[in-house]
Order: structure tokens, then C-alpha cells, then sequence
């Protein structure tokens, strides 16, 4: 994306309110949001399909609470479980913690567990029940131009050509943790990356085992792992490599076999469906605003990946962005309103 200009020339010829790059779960929060609202919102996603891969595992009675508010909580519990409990065990069997999520008095359970691209889905749909959401899928955002009364927006077919322009009164930049949008508008993330690279293995059950449905940390100094039962018969294992492995001693499904038997797992039980490799990145953006152009989810700061947080960190943004973007179209606040943002998201 080139680097946002500013210019003090300005328009009201608007063609929507608010364009929202990406469409990851805080972008689709904050459209399914401003479309209930009748706020002319455009998305652009350069993928043209939902990305098939599970990432977060769970959310929290606060994000089921968002989606409520949306209209869609019951419709994404159809596809979760909740909770039971969490327990830390040793490879000897001993288990020494075990931690039940509690709360659960505010119409929710206080923990679930899910498939995200079931989840996402259904919160794709939500944003098709509003004519005034339009979604631009396989085009790339790549100028922002920014004056005193809007943005202009410039997009392409991603690999380049068919460039178009759109005029709007606010973006939210939500495009991952390489945004370009945070780079457009001259924010920096700022923070480290840990060396250690860790693998996820995603499977289908088969075979039901001994207490597969409990998550579970396998508490080793040489070999820790963390167990997760997916919602709908999906299972996760994550572990770190070891100090002298690399990427490159699991190219082969008998590598990533020979971790699974290590904890146990046989072919009888799952078929593996996926593996990647993470990084724990702890970066935070310096600078989540510059005047229409806003930063949230990873495009604003990125976590280390746990507990879902990282995804419902970036819903909680939406929301807290959202509200305030419709008070400003529709109720006639200030935009200083929008200043209030990073100060409020950023300690959480």
C-alpha cells in the first residue's frame, strides 16, 4: 500500500461511510455492527475465501456478549462447547491444577470451546443480512489518501490491474499483523518476537481416547504440549520445537506421527488434517489513529497465542470502535470521541 497522503482539499461526496480493510473476526464484528446500525459500510478482503485453518480455539463469556449484541449468539453456539475444565499434568500422570472457568451469571457460559472457521462463517452470514454492507473479496487496498472531510481509497484484483477508487468519512485498518494500513499511516509496531518456534497439529477425531475432551497442559521442562478439544470432533496439539530442531524435521506426515505417538495418538484416532509453525510475537502499535484511519485486532498489537485472546482482544476493539463511529455519523458526537480508543483499548 503506498504511503497515506493528506491533503486539506476535501469532498462530501461519500460513497460510504466507513470501509473496513480485511474481514477477520474483528473486522466482521465491527461490519455485522455498523450494517445493523444502516451505516453504508465497504469491506476488502484480498482472499476470496474464508481461510480454512483453525487458529483461536476459544472464546469468553465477553465475546459471546458481543455476538449477542449482534444477533448471533445463539446461531455460533450451535457449533461450541463449552468449557468444562482446564488441568496441568505431568507425562507421569500426575496432575497437579485444575482450573474451572467461573462466572457464567451473565447469560453465558464464561468459557467455550469452537471450530473458528465455523464460527467465522456464521458471523460472515450475519453481515449478509445488511444491503448496506458491500463485500470486495480478492482485491488489495493500496493507497490510502486522507483530507480534512475523508479518505479515498484506491483497490486492485490482487496480482495487480483493475485499480478503483472509493471515497469514504472513516477506514478501519484491521488487516493483520503485516497491515499495511498501520504502515500507510506511519504506525510502528514495536516489541520482540521469541526465538523458540512452536508446530500445531489439527486433526479430525476418529477414535474417541481416554479424556480426550479435557484441555490439557502437558507440564515437561523438555517437552511441554498443549492438548485442545476442538468443538464438533476437532483436535489440536501444540509444542514447541526443540532447540535443535527446525522447520524442516517435520516435512513428512511419519514426522509429525512420530510427536503424536509420543503423547499417545494412533492413526486410529485422528486423521491429521494440518500443521504449522508460530512464532510468539509481543508487538505493540505506537500509534492506532491518525485522523479518519484507525488500527485494530493484530493490525494494532499482536500476542502471543493464547486462549483465543488475540482474536477477542481484536473483537473487543471493534466494538469499542464501532459504537463510537456510529455515535459520530448518526448522533452527531465530535469526532475527538475517537482519541478516547487506544486509550481505553490499548491497557487491555
Amino acid at each position: 500500500m503506498a504511503a497515506e497522503q493528506e491533503s486539506l482539499m476535501g469532498t462530501s461526496d461519500f460513497d460510504y461511510d466507513v470501509a473496513i480493510v480485511g474481514y477477520g473476526p474483528t473486522s466482521v464484528v465491527a461490519a455485522n455492527y455498523l450494517g445493523a446500525a444502516g451505516i453504508k459500510v465497504v469491506v476488502f478482503e484480498r482472499d476470496k475465501d474464508l481461510y480454512s485453518r483453525a487458529r483461536a480455539v476459544t472464546v469468553d463469556g465477553t465475546t459471546m456478549r458481543i455476538f449477542q449484541e449482534l444477533g448471533l449468539d445463539e446461531t455460533v453456539k450451535e457449533d461450541m462447547d463449552v468449557t468444562p475444565f482446564l488441568r496441568w499434568k505431568t507425562y507421569a500422570g500426575k496432575e497437579f491444577m485444575r482450573l474451572k472457568p467461573g462466572g457464567g451469571n451473565w447469560g453465558h457460559a464464561n468459557s467455550y470451546m469452537i471450530y473458528q472457521p465455523l464460527m467465522e462463517a456464521k458471523l460472515r452470514k450475519g453481515t449478509e443480512r445488511y444491503k448496506n454492507v458491500a463485500l470486495k473479496f480478492g482485491r488489495d487496498v493500496t493507497s490510502l489518501e486522507q483530507d480534512k472531510d475523508g479518505v479515498t481509497l484506491t483497490s486492485t484484483s490482487v496480482g495487480g490491474g483493475d485499480a478503483t477508487s472509493v471515497r469514504v468519512k472513516y477506514v478501519i485498518g484491521a488487516d493483520g499483523g503485516s497491515s499495511n494500513t498501520r504502515k500507510a499511516i506511519g504506525s510502528v509496531a514495536e516489541g520482540k518476537t521469541k526465538e523458540r518456534v512452536w508446530i500445531i497439529i489439527d486433526s479430525q477425531v476418529k477414535k474417541p481416547w481416554l479424556e480426550h475432551d479435557i484441555l490439557t497442559f502437558w507440564s515437561d521442562a523438555d517437552r511441554p504440549a498443549v492438548d485442545i478439544p476442538l468443538s464438533k470432533g476437532h483436535h489440536r496439539w501444540e509444542l514447541p520445537l526443540g532447540e535443535k530442531t527446525t522447520k524442516a524435521d517435520f516435512e513428512s506426515e511419519e514426522q509429525i506421527w512420530a510427536l503424536l505417538n509420543f503423547l499417545g495418538i494412533t492413526k486410529e484416532n485422528v486423521d491429521v488434517t494440518h500443521h504449522a509453525f508460530y512464532s510468539h510475537h509481543i508487538r505493540m502499535v505506537n500509534k492506532w489513529r491518525k485522523g479518519r484511519v484507525l488500527l485494530a485486532g493484530d493490525a494494532a498489537h499482536l500476542m502471543p497465542p493464547w486462549a483465543g485472546q488475540g482474536m477477542q482482544s481484536g473483537i473487543r476493539d471493534a466494538i469499542n470502535l464501532a459504537w463510537k463511529l456510529r455515535a459520530i455519523l448518526q448522533g452527531g458526537i465530535d469526532d475527538s470521541i475517537l482519541d478516547t480508543y487506544q486509550v481505553e483499548r490499548q491497557p487491555h
